[in-house]
């Protein structure tokens, strides 16, 4: 089971990008290393729809916790939904940190394909 902080940041970064609100991701985004176009870009190059994944699937995230941090802390990588594939190569990766009770900061690092 994935910490709470993680599953919550990760719903909300996995629903934002199925539904194409770059903006809304990039506001999300406490680190600011990608911008609303290129998470955009991202996704267009990889021309596949994105889809929401089962919820159940959310749980198959890799999380690693991170040390040294005042908060909690993780890197989280994750396998995003197709329409045409289901489980795809493109993946997100993020890093979430717990600043007290439901609150939480999201760092947005990268969109790829293995």
């Amino acid at each position: 089971m994935i910490p709470a902080p993680v599953r919550n940041a990760l719903e909300q970064v996995v629903a934002l990008l199925s539904a194409g609100r770059f903006e809304d991701l990039e506001r999300l985004d406490r680190g600011g290393r990608m911008k609303a176009g290129e998470w955009r870009r991202g996704v267009e190059e990889y021309g596949k729809k994105l889809i929401l994944p089962p919820p159940e699937d959310l749980d198959t995230a890799d999380v690693v916790s991170l040390r040294g941090s005042e908060d909690s802390a993780w890197s989280v990588w994750y396998r995003l939904w197709t329409e045409e594939e289901g489980k795809s190569d493109l993946s997100v990766e993020l890093t979430v940190r717990s600043i007290g009770g439901d609150d939480m900061n999201v760092t947005l690092d990268d969109l790829r394909v293995p």
